[in-house]
């Protein structure tokens, strides 16, 4: 899954011009997310993994969300226009200062 992930499904999102919203952990799989962001098209959102423990990576595209665990190399997407307005606003609200 990682090397798909890094090899095939980066590239294609890039080459497609999709942008992408995501949670991930501040531990060194989520920080380098976090480091190539720009060049990635992504806009990731670090929480602390001692507060809250965070497998994983979860994004949302489009009308799609996907949740990836990539230490036991399983991945689903799932389509849903409500579900990935909803996924979107959450990840904006956990880096709202207010």
């Amino acid at each position: 899954l990682n090397k798909w992930f890094k090899n095939y499904y980066i590239p294609e999102r890039i080459r497609r011009n999709i942008h992408v919203k995501g949670i991930v952990s501040s531990d060194k799989p989520g920080l380098e997310l976090i480091k190539h962001q720009k060049k990635e098209l992504r806009e990731a959102f670090d929480i602390d993994k001692e507060t809250y423990p965070f497998s994983g990576d979860t994004s949302v595209f489009g009308n799609k969300i996907a949740f990836m665990d990539h230490k036991n190399g399983i991945a689903t997407i799932l389509e849903s226009e409500p579900l990935a307005r909803t996924l979107r606003s959450t990840i904006l609200a956990l880096n709202d200062p207010r």
